[in-house]
């Protein structure tokens, strides 16, 4: 079982799983792995890509269900539970834009835009 660090922004690479709470400034683009809704959605202010000041709606890739194990809420720890492969395509120059795979236990799912938290 690994437990969280609390480290600064500087120390995260690709990779990493990120545990960031409900209003937490996003240190980097990630792709969602699990969400506190039960829907699977989360919410992320886009404001400093778009101006838009209304929070976008995402959605966790229906493959990634269960892949994360929380002690709680109240605990900061936590553990991927599966085995987890994620595939991207190579940068574009559209920010619109990301395409990849995500591999679970086997199971493999595209994801896209939507199941990723933007900074």
């Amino acid at each position: 079982l690994q437990v969280f660090e609390d480290l600064p922004w500087k120390s995260c690479t690709v990779g990493d799983v990120l545990l960031i709470r409900r209003s937490q400034p996003l240190p980097c683009d990630v792709l969602v792995l699990a969400s506190a809704e039960s829907s699977g959605a989360f919410y992320v202010s886009t404001k400093s890509l778009d101006g838009e000041t209304n929070p976008k709606e995402g959605k966790l890739a229906p493959t990634l269900s269960g892949v994360v194990v929380s002690s709680g809420e109240s605990e900061i720890s936590g553990h991927v539970a599966k085995d987890l492969d994620v595939h991207l395509e190579q940068p574009s120059p559209n920010l619109l834009e990301i395409n990849g795979a995500v591999s679970v236990d086997g199971q493999v799912a595209g994801i896209g835009l939507a199941n990723f938290a933007l900074r």
